[in-house]
């Protein structure tokens, strides 16, 4: 892996582009370090039917396992998460399990 940087004063903006074949764990560390050095809010990719939301991690309540999925719960909503309870702790190490539910 390269690691580049250019500066050019005249950016409006700083930008972070990772150049990859594919998204795999070791990819996801880097964008989520870098987010975090950034000050970026987290977000999650959640669902509703067929439609894709990109919600803050800070909106998500908890997170409750029903049937064979993963249900997130905001204040006023609940979406669905495709991915499995695991890989939600993962992504998320302060998670607290508390009566079939994750807590964040």
């Amino acid at each position: 892996m390269k690691i580049k940087i250019e500066m050019d004063e005249q950016v409006a903006e700083e930008e972070v582009i990772i150049r990859c074949r594919g998204m795999t764990e070791q990819i996801a560390a880097i964008q989520r370090a870098v987010s975090e050095a950034a000050g970026a809010v987290r977000k999650i990719v959640l669902y509703k039917g067929n439609t894709e939301y990109y919600l803050p991690m800070n909106d998500i309540l908890f997170f409750e396992t029903v049937d064979n999925g993963v249900a997130a719960h905001t204040g006023n909503d609940m979406y669905e998460a495709r991915y499995t309870a695991a890989r939600n702790i993962k992504n998320n190490p302060h998670a607290i399990f508390f009566f079939g539910f994750w807590l964040f």
